[in-house]
């Protein structure tokens, strides 16, 4: 469950907290939820804004493109709670929004309390190195 914002729309949510809960719903909804691998994003867009495609980065690419811009954290607020930083590039403007490691946790807990069959990651290679820490993290 991601792409709800993808590479050709304007900038936003990569799966906001409401979108991933109501398309859980939806999918697992009447169904033996133990059929369902539920598939977890784990990468990022950077958008040229007035440009036509957003280009797909990792995780660290985002961290190193807001490291490069100076910029002391990311943004991060309700009701989608998926973290973005928007940037200068010589004369352009930039937008990132991207997967991290509480968002992977927020989504993983939600699938795991739906009793859905497991869980996949989209992109892999390209998620936060913390996520593998985060599979540890007990299930209560």
């Amino acid at each position: 469950l991601f792409d709800e914002t993808s590479d050709i729309d304007p900038p936003g949510p990569l799966g906001s907290r409401p979108w991933f809960q109501g398309w859980l719903h939806v999918l697992l909804e009447e169904t033996d939820t133990k059929q369902w691998i539920i598939t977890l994003g784990s990468y990022g867009y950077d958008w040229t804004i007035g440009g036509k495609k957003a280009e797909l980065i990792s995780f660290p690419e985002a961290m190193s493109r807001a490291y490069n811009a100076e910029l002391g954290s990311a943004e991060v607020s309700g009701p989608g709670y998926n973290p973005y930083f928007y940037f200068q590039e010589e004369d352009k403007e930039h937008a990132v929004w991207f997967f991290d490691v509480a968002t992977f946790l927020n989504e993983l807990r939600e699938v795991r309390g739906a009793k859905a069959g497991g869980f996949g990651l989209y992109r892999l290679g390209t998620e936060d190195p913390a996520i593998r820490d985060a599979l540890a993290v007990p299930r209560d």
